[in-house]
């Protein structure tokens, strides 16, 4: 189903002057608590519709995981330290921006609103802990976006993000982002993407290698 989903998304883009992206990526998200980072790798796809006034982003994350020792854990002395284990993560990230004023090639103010959902096999077998954990968000926020679909393309901004977790009470985080990315003429595309939140998040980062139409 999600593979229709990104093929829809990806066939939209070919009527008139709309232009679209596949992509892989690694992602790593690094926990403020000082817990073991979340590792994996994504796929994805990127449409700019409506003579650039929308830009549509959907991927999907794959082999999440966490492994490495607990944060913040006071041991008693000549115990080992505990360590996460979790794998099989997955995530689903879907994103639209949409430009109010000025247009993609000299510089865009838009709206964002997206909503992300991650899952995780969490583990750890020092506390004979297993379960599965997600996560899910929603977000809306601003962006200033340059791409003139060659060269130096770049975008900044910053949304607010609602998390909860399965069972838990949501709470709210501000992340401000920063991307860059550079589109060569044979349409090969590098992109970097980094996010920092607060309030207990995570920081962001992720590395990308895509194909422009």
């Amino acid at each position: 189903m999600k593979k229709v989903i990104l093929l829809f998304l990806l066939s939209s883009a070919i009527v008139a002057d709309n232009s679209y992206e596949i992509y892989v990526d690694s992602r790593t998200d690094k926990p403020d608590s000082g817990d073991p980072d979340l590792e994996g790798v994504g796929y994805g796809g990127r449409a700019i519709l409506f003579e650039d006034k929308l830009m549509l982003d959907l991927s999907f994350g794959r082999n999440i995981e966490q492994k490495g020792p607990l944060a913040g854990i006071d041991l008693i002395p000549g115990f080992p330290v505990p360590v996460y284990d979790s794998d099989n993560g997955e995530s689903t990230i879907i994103k639209g921006e949409y430009y109010i004023w000025g247009d993609l090639k000299s510089g865009a103010i838009g709206a964002i609103a997206g909503y992300r959902k991650y899952q995780i096999d969490a583990s750890i077998p020092a506390f004979q802990f297993s379960q599965e954990i997600q996560l899910k968000s929603t977000d809306l926020g601003f962006v200033y976006r340059k791409d003139t679909g060659f060269g130096i393309n770049y975008a900044y901004g910053a949304y607010r993000s609602r998390l909860k977790f399965d069972g838990g009470v949501g709470r709210n985080v501000n992340v401000p982002f920063i991307e860059a990315g550079y589109t060569f003429l044979n349409g090969i595309n590098i992109r970097a993407f980094y996010s920092n939140g607060s309030n207990d998040s995570f920081d962001s980062i992720n590395l990308s290698l895509g194909y422009r139409f």
